[in-house]
C-alpha cells in the first residue's frame, strides 16, 4: 500500500513539516508492507518560503499593511536570479491589531518596494505566494 502524506500547516502551531512528519511516524508505527512519502505543502501565506530549497534567506526593512516598517524575510537564488516572495510575510497582516486590518486604509506597497528593490538587483524572476 502506498501512502502521500501533503498537509498545509496547522495555523498557530506547527508548520507543514512537524505535522507530516508526526503523520508519517503514526503511518510507520501503525501499518506494515507500505511506502510513505511526505510532501509539504503551502497554500501561499505562512510557511510558503518553507519550500524552496537551493535559495538564500535574506531580509529586506520595508512597509507592512499599516505603512509601519518591519523586516522581513524573502528567498533569493542569485544563480538562477529568482526570488520567493511571501506576501503574508510582506504586508504583515498576522501583526496588525483587528483595527488596522481595514481594506480601506491599509496598503500592499510594502511589496512593491522590495520587488522594486529586487529587480534593481537584476532579479528576472518572481515566485510570490499569495
Amino acid at each position: 500500500m502506498k501512502f502521500l502524506v501533503a498537509v498545509n500547516e496547522f495555523k498557530g502551531s506547527l508548520s507543514s513539516y512537524e505535522i507530516g512528519e508526526i503523520i508519517l511516524n503514526k503511518i510507520n508505527k501503525s501499518i506494515y508492507n507500505h511506502e510513505v512519502t511526505m510532501e509539504v505543502v503551502a497554500d501561499g501565506g505562512d510557511g510558503f518560503l518553507g519550500l524552496f530549497k537551493n535559495f538564500e534567506r535574506k531580509q529586506f526593512r520595508t512597509l507592512n499593511a499599516a505603512l509601519e516598517e518591519h523586516t522581513v524575510n524573502y528567498l533569493l537564488n542569485y544563480i538562477t536570479k529568482e526570488a520567493v516572495i511571501e506576501v503574508a510575510e510582506v504586508i504583515g497582516l498576522k501583526q496588525l491589531s483587528e483595527d488596522q486590518k481595514d481594506p480601506y486604509k491599509t496598503s500592499t506597497v510594502g511589496l512593491g518596494k522590495l520587488i522594486s528593490h529586487l529587480l534593481d538587483e537584476n532579479i528576472e524572476s518572481f515566485i510570490i505566494g499569495l
